[in-house]
């Protein structure tokens, strides 16, 4: 379970609910941008870890699949 948190200092931080001072990952976004943004930038964020936690198990998934092509025993007819 992990959740996303906006802090004080405007970063949003990516962190295991019960690990409040470290912090997975974090997002950071320029003045300029902030102040484009405005209250939408966590709704960005979201959107932003939501398509790399949905690449980074895609790529899980390769890897699994490749694993398991090198660990079958080959077909001798």
């Amino acid at each position: 379970m992990l959740e996303i948190v906006m802090l004080e200092s405007g970063d949003i931080v990516v962190r295991r609910p019960s690990e409040q001072d470290e912090p997975l990952l974090t997002l950071s976004f320029s003045d300029e941008l902030i102040s484009t943004l405005g209250d939408e930038r966590i709704n960005i964020a979201k959107i932003m870890l939501s398509a790399g936690v949905q690449l980074v198990a895609e790529a899980g998934a390769r890897q699994r699949e490749a694993r398991d092509e090198v660990l079958r025993p080959p077909v001798v007819h």
